[in-house]
């Protein structure tokens, strides 16, 4: 579970919410303060078609890796739950647990990241959210240029 990080609007100070404190995320890059309407930075967000080549792929295969483990979970369980017992293990529903480790728990990750994909396809395609997000950049690029010089 990941760890949140509180978001501070720079003009006023308002709280405006949390990001996930991890290395990439699918989702905007900002957010409308409710105080001045500024536009506040969700720093690790990113939308996906923005994304580069290796932060897509460690964001594939951080989802790959939770639903490996996931899947492996039932078999896992079962596995301990014989030998703490000290019966033998069956592969019949060992096999089931593992089937039912892929299908059931492993795919939600999977399908949970592929949901953050559509929606970030779908925001990226309407025109008034593309023109917000251009004058964010902009007011982004504005702001590292002063703080360069």
């Amino acid at each position: 579970m990941p760890r949140y990080v509180e978001l501070r609007c720079a003009s006023c100070g308002a709280l405006v919410g949390h990001v996930p404190d991890v290395r990439v995320a699918i989702g905007s890059p900002f957010q409308d303060c409710p105080g001045c309407g500024a536009l506040v930075s969700r720093a690790p967000m990113n939308e996906w078609d923005f994304l580069a080549v290796g932060a897509r792929a460690r964001y594939g295969f951080e989802r790959a890796a939770w639903s490996l483990a996931l899947a492996l979970l039932p078999a896992l369980l079962y596995l301990v739950g014989a030998r703490l017992l000290g019966r033998a293990t069956d592969p019949w529903i060992l096999g089931a647990a593992l089937a039912l480790g892929l299908f059931g728990l492993g795919i939600h990750p999977a399908l949970q990241g592929m949901r953050s994909v559509r929606r970030s396809r779908r925001r990226l395609a309407d025109p008034m959210y593309r023109a917000k997000l251009m004058q964010f950049e902009r007011s982004n690029l504005a702001r590292s240029r002063r703080a360069a010089l």
